[in-house]
């Protein structure tokens, strides 16, 4: 009996290894935070503001080659 409870804490440190190695490789696999929102109209990536979506639109398309950038859903809207 108190060999079986020596064996547990390996076999339940076995399985949190194994679950942090799968939650790492999704991690790992996932779509970059740029590319989420690369589909048009949401051609500017991802933003927090728009401050930074306006520096995305400015980044990608060029100072002045936009009319309008807007944040929505933290993706970025450069209005061309």
């Amino acid at each position: 009996m108190s060999e079986r409870i020596k064996k547990m804490p390996a076999w339940l440190f076995g399985l949190a290894i194994g679950g942090a190695l799968a939650f790492g490789a999704q991690r790992a696999m996932a779509t970059a935070a740029f590319d989420t929102c690369n589909d048009p109209p949401y051609n500017g990536g991802t933003c927090a503001d728009k401050a930074e979506c306006e520096d995305n639109c400015d980044s990608i398309f060029g100072v002045g080659n936009w009319t309008q950038a807007r944040c929505q859903g933290n993706c970025c809207e450069c209005v061309l």
